[in-house]
C-alpha cells in the first residue's frame, strides 16, 4: 500500500491531531504498515507490521515480514521487535493474540505450500517458542497435512483460546483446536461439535481464509472459500454454520476470482443469535460493493444497497453499535464513525491515510499507519470526543431523501439545526453551497448537477459534520 506524500500529511496536520495523535511504532523501515492491531487493555497493544512501500521497478513484491511492535504505557512508548518463527524467513504472520503484556500467540503459514505453525512469547517478544497444539487426544500431529493452513490464533482470555485451519485433504473437517489451560494442552474439535465442510467438487473444497475471522467479545466467526459462516457463542467448543446460502459464493475470492466480502459483528445484544453486523461484498473483483446486514448473527442478511463509501477497515466499539472506519469517502482520506451498519458515516478527520482500526472502548482506540522512520509515525491513537458515550450512540443523524434524485432532496436532523449544506463532485470540486439558520429540515435544489455520484457534507450549528454520498438521475 502506497504511504501519502509527506507534504499532503503536514496540511491536514491541524485537523488530524483534534482527532488522533500521531505515534512512533519504532520500526526503522519506512512505510512500514501496520496490518493487526491486538489491544489487551487501555496500557497494553500490539500490532504487526507490514511491508507498505510502494512497488516499483526496484521493488516488485511486497518482503515479508516478520515483525511486531508493542506499548506498555498506552502508547507514549513502542517497542519493536522480531517474531522469530523458528529461523524460517519464509512463514508469513497471519495473526497475533495477545493477553498481557508479555504473553501473544502468532499463527503462520508457509506461504501457498500449506502448513502451519503456531509460536507463543512468554516474555514481550524477546523470544519465541512452536507451541502447535499437543495434547492426550491428538494423534496426529496438528497442522502437518499439506492442506491444513492455519489460518488464525484466538484467545478469550489468558486461558481459553482457539487455533483454527483449513480441513485436510478433502477432510469433512475443519482443523480446530481448542485450549482452556494457556495453550498446555489442546483437544481437537470433532464429530457433532463442528459441522462438516464441504468437499465437492473435489477441485475446489472448501476453505478458510487468512484473516477472515472476526471476534465480538466471547464470540468468533469465521468465513469460507465457499460462502458459508461458521460461529461460536461458548469460546470454541461447540460451533454452527449458516444453513440459509449467504450473499456471496466466496469470501476470500481464491474458488470465484472475482467475488469476495469483509464482515464486521457487535456483541451488542449479548447474544450471538441476535449478534448485528455488517457485510461488504464485491462480485465484480471490487468494481463495485453491495452492503448486507444481519441482525442474527450472521445466519441470513438483508441487502441493504450498493454501497459506495470507501471504508472498508471497520470494527465495532465492543457492547456498541458504534461502527468506526478509515477509508476513502470520495475526497479524501478520512476516519468516520456510523450507527446504522454502515448507512450513514459521520467524519471524525479527513486528510491521514491509515489501515486497520480497533477499539478497546469509546475512548480508547489506534488506527495503523505508516512509518517514516525508528521516530516517525507508523500508528494513530484515537484522543477525540467519546464514541461510546449513549450520546454519541443515539445521536440522530442528518438524512438526505430521496436518494437517488432527480433534483430536490430534502436534508434534515431531528436533534440538530442545519447551519449549511454543501455538495461536491467526485474529484473534490463544490458544485453547490447554501447556509441556513434556525431550520432542522432543508430543499436542496441539485437539478442543475448532470447524472453521477455527489457527495453531500451537512453541517449542524454545533459544528457536526456528516457527509453522505449521494446519486443524481
Amino acid at each position: 500500500m502506497k504511504k501519502l506524500l509527506l507534504s499532503l500529511v503536514v496540511l491536514s496536520a491541524g485537523v488530524a491531531q483534534a482527532q488522533w495523535t500521531e505515534q512512533a511504532t519504532g520500526f526503522a523501515a519506512p512505510s512500514r504498515g501496520v496490518n493487526e492491531i491486538d489491544i489487551v487493555n487501555e496500557n497494553v497493544v500490539w500490532a504487526v507490521g507490514y511491508d507498505g512501500a510502494p512497488i516499483t521497478v526496484d521493488h516488485p513484491t511486497a518482503d515479508n515480514v516478520q515483525e511486531f511492535t508493542r506499548t506498555v504505557d498506552g502508547g507514549t512508548t513502542w517497542v519493536p521487535g522480531m517474531i522469530d518463527l523458528g529461523g524460517d524467513a519464509t512463514l508469513a504472520v497471519n495473526n497475533l493474540s495477545a493477553t498481557s503484556a508479555d504473553v501473544a500467540w502468532v499463527s503462520s503459514i508457509l506461504g501457498t505450500a500449506g502448513g502451519g505453525q503456531l509460536y507463543k512469547t512468554d516474555d514481550g517478544g524477546l523470544s519465541w517458542n512452536f507451541a502447535n497444539p499437543t495434547g492426550p487426544t491428538i494423534t496426529t500431529p496438528s497442522y502437518t497435512a499439506a492442506a491444513s493452513f492455519q489460518n488464525t490464533v484466538h484467545f478469550f482470555d489468558p486461558l481459553i483460546g482457539i487455533v483454527q485451519g483449513d480441513p485436510t485433504g478433502n477432510g469433512t473437517k475443519f482443523e480446530i483446536y481448542r485450549t482452556t489451560d494457556g495453550g498446555i494442552t489442546w483437544s481437537q474439535i470433532t464429530g457433532t461439535a463442528l459441522p462438516n465442510a464441504i468437499t465437492t467438487p473435489a477441485a475446489t473444497p472448501e476453505f478458510g481464509y487468512n484473516g477472515g475471522n472476526v471476534s465480538a467479545g466471547n464470540f468468533f466467526w469465521f468465513v469460507t472459500s465457499r460462502g458459508n459462516l461458521y460461529r461460536t457463542a461458548d469460546k470454541g467448543l461447540t460451533w454452527q454454520k449458516n444453513t440459509v446460502p449467504g450473499p456471496i459464493t466466496d469470501y476470500g475470492g481464491i474458488n470465484f476470482s472475482n467475488v469476495n466480502g469483509r464482515v464486521h459483528f457487535s456483541d451488542v445484544t449479548g447474544n450471538i443469535t441476535t449478534a448485528i453486523g455488517v457485510l461488504i461484498a464485491t462480485t465484480d473483483g471490487g468494481t463495485s460493493y453491495t452492503r448486507y446486514t444481519t441482525a442474527d448473527g450472521g445466519m441470513t442478511w438483508t441487502n441493504a444497497g450498493v454501497y459506495t463509501d470507501g471504508y472498508q477497515n471497520m470494527d465495532f466499539i465492543p457492547g456498541t453499535n458504534v461502527l468506526v472506519a478509515t477509508g476513502d469517502d470520495g475526497l479524501q482520506y478520512t476516519s468516520a464513525y456510523s450507527t446504522d451498519l454502515g448507512a450513514t458515516w459521520n467524519t471524525i478527520d479527513g486528510g491521514t491515510q491509515r489501515t486497520v482500526v480497533a477499539f478497546l472502548d469509546g475512548d480508547t482506540g489506534w488506527a495503523g499507519g505508516f512509518s517514516q522512520d525508528a521516530t516517525q509515525g507508523g500508528i494513530f491513537k484515537y484522543t477525540g470526543e467519546s464514541l461510546g458515550l449513549p450520546s454519541v450512540a443515539a445521536r440522530t443523524q442528518f438524512s438526505a431523501t430521496p436518494n437517488p434524485t432527480t433534483g430536490i432532496i430534502n436534508v434534515a436532523n431531528a436533534d440538530a439545526n442545519i447551519s449549511s449544506v454543501a455538495v461536491y463532485d467526485l474529484l473534490g470540486k463544490q458544485v453547490y453551497s447554501a447556509k441556513f439558520s434556525a431550520m432542522n429540515q432543508v430543499n436542496v435544489d441539485l437539478g442543475q448537477l448532470t447524472t453521477g455520484s455527489y457527495i453531500l457534507k451537512a453541517t449542524s450549528d454545533a459544528g457536526a459534520t456528516q457527509t453522505i454520498k449521494i446519486m443524481k438521475n
